[in-house]
């Protein structure tokens, strides 16, 4: 049996503070990269993370969910977060 590697991102919201508004925070588990985009009030914070990164050419394979955070997966190792 073959188990295939994929990489993940972790999902979390990050809720208003004093001064900034709501915001999510995506992390690229494998390149221990962090990226913060304004939440979208249209969408929910998995929805807006996976919006977030087909916008800059990643494809979500797989999610999950545990706890407060979101788990994405995909199969592409090449694309960074901007």
């Amino acid at each position: 049996m073959e188990i295939k590697n994929l990489r993940a991102f972790r999902i979390k919201f990050i809720p208003v503070t004093n001064t900034k508004g709501a915001r999510i925070g995506i992390k690229d588990l494998r390149n221990n990269k962090n990226k913060v985009i304004p939440f979208n009030y249209k969408e929910d914070t998995k929805e807006g993370a996976i919006t977030y990164l087909k916008k800059i050419g990643i494809k979500i394979k797989f999610s999950c969910e545990e706890n407060k955070y979101y788990y994405l997966l995909t199969d592409d190792f090449q694309t960074i977060l901007k």
